[in-house]
């Protein structure tokens, strides 16, 4: 199981729950705001979300934004904990019953939601945006670390050194650079045979290996799976085409509510 974040207009989120073994999707509930896609995780059998969400209005300002425990696709929160501006936050699962949370010790659960059987502990990775939470997850999800990135900021950033990772799986590597132009962060994404043949994964926004061992990726609104063949040709074919869902409000069933 995965969830799919499903962005546009800029301001509006839809989640979606996919299932990888038979290519089956679960629209979900809606979200008038923005998510931090790369400070969010699921639990290992898929069952629960943890998520960095913010809106930035409100009156108090310390609910503007937030960290939350959801069952997909829905978003409504089981746990909650407000943080107000957009520094650390979200979380990383260590097992299915065990959250580690991108929070200061300071950072409370808000008492008018039930805590659950959920252990929750603290990351301690310093202070930060979606790193340093981003690339701890990659690592634990087997990615590989070759060069760190390296910047200059003057009244912006100016990307010195790329950083780049890598996943390998039978005979193909994942390669992917990272860079930041202004305040703009931007993943490019390759993937080469052991022959030496190397395939640009033009516009693609995500990319990774899937349980099923297939290269999957998402580009313009549009999930695709590619198989490398022998001969270092890439196949590729469309999963699900997101770009016609609309904006509507969704209750969460009473299931989703509940541990």
């Amino acid at each position: 199981m995965g969830v799919i974040f499903r962005r546009g207009p800029s301001k509006q989120v839809q989640l979606i729950k996919w299932n990888t073994a038979n290519d089956s999707f679960e629209s979900g509930q809606w979200f008038k705001g923005r998510i931090y896609e790369r400070r969010c995780d699921v639990t290992p059998n898929g069952n629960l979300l943890v998520y960095f969400a913010a809106k930035h209005k409100g009156p108090d300002i310390r609910e503007h934004s937030w960290t939350a425990v959801s069952k997909p696709p829905h978003l409504s929160a089981l746990m909650l904990w407000f943080r107000g501006d957009c520094w650390s936050g979200g979380g990383l699962f260590e097992s299915d019953s065990a959250l580690s949370l991108n929070e200061a010790p300071s950072i409370k659960p808000d008492t008018r939601i039930a805590g659950g059987g959920l252990r929750v502990g603290q990351l301690n990775l310093g202070r930060g945006e979606d790193d340093p939470i981003d690339i701890t997850r990659r690592l634990r999800d087997r990615w590989e670390l070759l060069q760190e990135i390296k910047t200059s900021y003057q009244t912006s950033f100016t990307t010195l050194q790329p950083r780049l990772m890598r996943k390998s799986l039978l005979q193909a590597i994942l390669m992917s650079s990272e860079t930041i132009t202004g305040f703009e962060g931007r993943v490019d994404y390759s993937i080469s045979h052991t022959n030496g043949a190397v395939i640009p994964l033009d516009g693609a926004e995500w990319a990774d290996w899937d349980r099923n061992g297939r290269l999957v990726f998402a580009k313009e609104g549009r999930l695709f799976a590619g198989e490398m063949r022998s001969g270092g040709e890439l196949k590729i074919r469309e999963l699900a085409d997101f770009n016609e869902n609309d904006f509507e409000e969704v209750i969460a069933p009473e299931w989703a509510l509940q541990w």
